[in-house]
């Protein structure tokens, strides 16, 4: 059973689904908090794109990101994490190869690209190999491309919330001290996106707002994958409140819907 907040979460369930769509938060980041709008409390994930996709079936997927924590996750861990999860609730009902999205923002990117790599492997397990052959989308939110860009990024979000004293110490040494396994994540992916997974449907939206000292934490140069280079967006907010949507009519939320019917 997922406890605080981890794991894969249903939110909507329709009787004929035909398509699932996951969400994955960033650093610091809560797998419903992340998407819920602070003072019209809209979690559009559940109160919006049911009406806006009736035939999705909607989770939303939590992990121990939370720097603040002392908390031993890696983001292999978590991609392994998210892979058993979605297995498990696929093989329940026999839905292994409906047709599947992610939306991620921030680290959730680079967990999501890693989960994607992993059932793409030729080693892979049938379990998971069906995810990746089921793979139809990704929408990535907020999300650092590329390696010492992604390192920049953590230091400049841990300066932000000034939780030096207590963090998830394995998730910032690998942002930190791995930019050549950040990086090759990247070419992997980028290498999948010309390769098998040429027909995925992949877009960026990019933070338009800064958030600190005139600073945005994820800069636009980052955000975007270079084998896409067109298939991007600005999303006008910061890091933080770029996955956060006042109701459906937010200019945000039509962006994203419209992206989703592609």
């Amino acid at each position: 059973m997922a406890k605080q907040g981890y794991g894969l979460l249903p939110l909507v369930v329709p009787g004929e689904a035909t398509v699932d769509i996951i969400f994955v938060h960033g650093l610091t980041g809560d797998r419903e908090l992340t998407w819920t709008h602070e003072t019209t409390t809209t979690f559009w994930p559940k109160h919006c794109l049911r009406h806006n996709f009736p035939q999705a079936r909607i989770f939303t997927h939590g992990y121990n990101a939370n720097i603040r924590s002392k908390g031993t996750g890696i983001i292999k861990d978590f991609a392994y994490d998210l892979l058993h999860g979605i297995q498990h609730h696929r093989s329940q009902d026999g839905t292994s190869d409906r047709p599947l999205i992610f939306i991620a923002h921030s680290l959730g990117g680079l967990l999501v690209k890693r989960a994607v790599l992993i059932s793409q492997a030729t080693d892979a397990p049938p379990d998971f190999a069906v995810i990746g052959s089921s793979l139809v989308g990704v929408m990535f939110m907020g999300t650092p491309h590329h390696g010492a860009r992604v390192a920049i990024w953590g230091d400049r979000l841990l300066r932000i919330v000034n939780a030096l004293a207590s963090f998830n110490a394995r998730i910032l040494h690998e942002l930190r001290s791995d930019e050549e396994g950040l990086s090759l994540l990247q070419v992997e992916f980028e290498s999948f996106l010309q390769g098998k997974g040429a027909e995925v449907h992949v877009f960026c939206f990019y933070e338009e707002d800064t958030y600190f000292r005139g600073q945005k934490i994820v800069d636009d140069a980052s955000a975007i994958l270079a084998s896409r280079p067109h298939d991007r967006m600005a999303i006008h907010a910061n890091h933080v409140d770029m996955t956060k949507f006042t109701n459906a009519d937010d200019p945000g939320y039509i962006d994203v819907c419209g992206e989703l019917w592609k």
